[in-house]
């Protein structure tokens, strides 16, 4: 016989049991701070806010390291601080983790012990990284899979892009899934130091448009590398996207509920919290701090010795009407003895007239690079000005010649002098580079082939290229000749 209050009994002994299988958890990322220490003294007070013992999952994609006078000086240890003392899961690592060498990215990695997720991504004499891990949060079993930049060989030049081991994330995903899914996670998340794009990147750096449109297993990607904010979107088959921008402006925060019984996503939502003004500073990690904003404090104030009646102007092409890539190329140059040099504008920042300092210098060089050299002949010459100039609206790839003399015809250069003096087709002429512009990032095919020949006789130094042009503004300050190289 029907029950009225039998049916009503069953109906809430199901309903119960449906939300008894649900749980909520926070998953709060971030990505590509770059050594902004005083924005992370209030990233680090928003974090503690959205923070939830048992119920929260801390995760950086990496990129930590560089992108400061601080960090510089520090070698990456301030920078490190906040993954060592906010409560972070996961650190996934990225490439500018690498810039102050081997040995400090392996202590980088050591310093953050269980925290270190990095599937794809092995140096020479370090343990294979772990991959993934499962944790338990608010009752709800989370996968998460530690996934670095794949592109590493286009970055580095030399026997340093030969000592390591770097698997494609694609790859790296296809052969770890299966083992993932074995174990029945509530949820599987891929935090990767890589960035969604609109369509497959051409030179593959970003893979994820091609990890999500095959791995419909994965549930939410935590992204970086690209610096682009991305509240929340689906993309692929399934998986919901997020990346919070870069220099600490945005925390992630995910709200995602689980069926620990179906082992599936009911729903994600997610968004960008901006690190304001009115944020005040995080007590303990500006205590942890406080020694290294010193140290920076008496770095930056110690006189250089360098007085400029005026200002080197960023303005303007490379080659061609550029100051700060002239004096550059200059500089890299003469620390190493070359014929000549290609250099790009690494950032909008002048050289003001005045007193220099150490900050000064950083706005002009904010990057680790270091100073490569190689033999060509006229001939390659004029083919990697030709090579250049097809990038030349590019600020950020496109270098130009400092002592090498173009004519431009349409696009077509002719070497006319090197050092004021007719090229000799026979002879081999030494140019120096930036190790990144050397790499060739994927868009310098011919520099590439060119160096990795025997004849080029490369040379990658250790010679940093900001402390080169330090001492060369020393040694030369306003008796520095600019002028243009392509006619």
């Amino acid at each position: 016989m029907f029950s009225l209050r039998r049916y009503c009994t069953l109906v809430l002994f199901l309903t119960l049991a449906i939300f008894a299988a649900q749980r909520e958890v926070t998953i709060l990322q971030t990505a590509d701070t770059h050594a902004e220490m005083n924005q992370w003294l209030r990233l680090a007070t928003l974090i503690r806010r959205e923070y939830r013992p048992n119920q929260t999952l801390l995760v950086d994609c990496g990129d930590v390291v560089q992108g400061s006078l601080m960090a510089t000086i520090t070698q990456g240890e301030a920078a490190m601080r906040p993954i060592q003392v906010l409560p972070y899961d996961v650190w996934v690592p990225g490439n500018h983790e690498l810039d102050y060498g081997y040995s400090a990215y392996i202590g980088f990695c050591k310093s953050v012990g269980d925290k270190l997720l990095c599937a794809n991504f092995q140096l020479p004499g370090q343990a294979r990284p772990p991959a993934w891990r499962l944790f338990d949060v608010n009752g709800a079993r989370l996968a998460v899979i530690g996934m670095q930049a794949s592109f590493f060989r286009n970055w580095l030049v030399g026997k340093t892009a030969e000592q390591f081991r770097c698997e494609k994330a694609h790859g790296a995903v296809a052969r770890l899934l299966p083992d993932v899914c074995a174990q029945k996670p509530d949820a599987i998340i891929l935090a990767i130091h890589q960035g969604w794009m609109e369509s497959p990147d051409k030179r593959g750096v970003n893979e994820v448009h091609e990890i999500a449109a095959e791995f419909p297993e994965i549930d939410l990607i935590l992204g970086a590398h690209t610096h682009r904010t991305f509240p929340g979107q689906k993309v692929g088959l399934k998986s919901w996207y997020v990346q919070p921008g870069a220099q600490a402006q945005y925390l992630t925060v995910v709200k995602l509920t689980v069926d620990t019984e179906t082992h599936s996503v009911v729903d994600i939502q997610s968004s960008l919290k901006a690190v304001t003004p009115d944020l005040p500073e995080d007590e303990e990690l500006s205590k942890e701090l406080a020694p290294f904003f010193q140290q920076l404090k008496e770095f930056n104030e110690k006189p250089l010795g360098i007085v400029l009646e005026k200002e080197i102007t960023a303005k303007g092409r490379p080659g061609v009407s550029c100051q700060t890539s002239d004096l550059i190329a200059q500089a890299i140059a003469e620390a190493v003895g070359a014929n000549a040099a290609f250099h790009s504008r690494l950032t909008d920042k002048p050289l003001p007239a005045g007193e220099i300092r150490q900050q000064h210098l950083f706005e002009l060089i904010p990057y680790e690079n270091k100073i490569v050299s190689a033999l060509f002949t006229p001939e390659q010459l004029e083919q990697l000005m030709e090579e250049q100039w097809a990038l030349r609206n590019n600020p950020y790839r496109y270098s130009g010649p400092w002592n090498l003399l173009f004519k431009n015809n349409g696009g077509k250069m002719t070497l006319v002098s090197i050092n004021g003096e007719p090229p000799v087709p026979a002879r081999r002429y030494r140019v120096a580079f930036n190790s990144h512009t050397a790499a060739g990032s994927g868009n310098l095919p011919l520099l590439k082939q060119f160096i990795e020949s025997p004849d080029a006789q490369l040379s990658v130094t250790r010679i940093n290229t900001r402390r080169a042009t330090e001492d060369f503004l020393r040694k030369h300050q306003n008796r520095i000749h600019f002028q243009p190289w392509i006619n």
